[in-house]
């Protein structure tokens, strides 16, 4: 299933415009965002969440879960700051392990543009996933 639902941000991720303006930019990452949920949910409804609250008092989403691997997936339209939308996401893991300690997530999966790579492959992040790992959160970053 993580094959198919990386396959599937890379072919919406092909609608991606690199000009415009910011709303346009906007438009277009939402865009981008639900023909990639779309196409997750169709490869198995019964298996795939999407949008899928942390908890209620908190604006946090996941934006999908395989359930049947417990695994999570993010994915970040635009390379731009792409570490800081990294930390929120793993955070968003470490809380929702927290507290539903019966359904935890194990691994993540941060999906984002090769523009990202200048921001992500750095060697405290490589010593941060080594950590989250130790932890029982396995982190994989794709670049597409």
């Amino acid at each position: 299933m993580e094959e198919n639902i990386i396959d599937a941000a890379k072919s919406a991720i092909q609608l991606r415009v690199t000009s415009g303006t910011i709303s346009e930019h906007t438009r277009n990452a939402q865009k981008i965002t639900k023909e990639w949920r779309t196409a997750c949910y169709n490869l198995d409804p019964s298996r795939i969440l999407f949008e899928e609250s942390v908890h209620p008092e908190f604006n946090e989403r996941i934006d999908i879960i395989d359930r049947e691997e417990m695994t999570a997936y993010e994915l970040k339209v635009s390379g731009n700051n792409a570490s800081n939308e990294f930390y929120k996401d793993i955070v968003k893991i470490i809380v929702w392990n927290k507290l539903k300690p019966s359904n935890k997530i194990k691994k993540l999966i941060f999906i984002t543009v090769k523009d990202g790579r200048r921001f992500l492959d750095k060697k405290f992040i490589e010593e941060y996933l080594v950590a989250l790992n130790q932890m029982g959160i396995l982190v994989k970053v794709i670049y597409i």
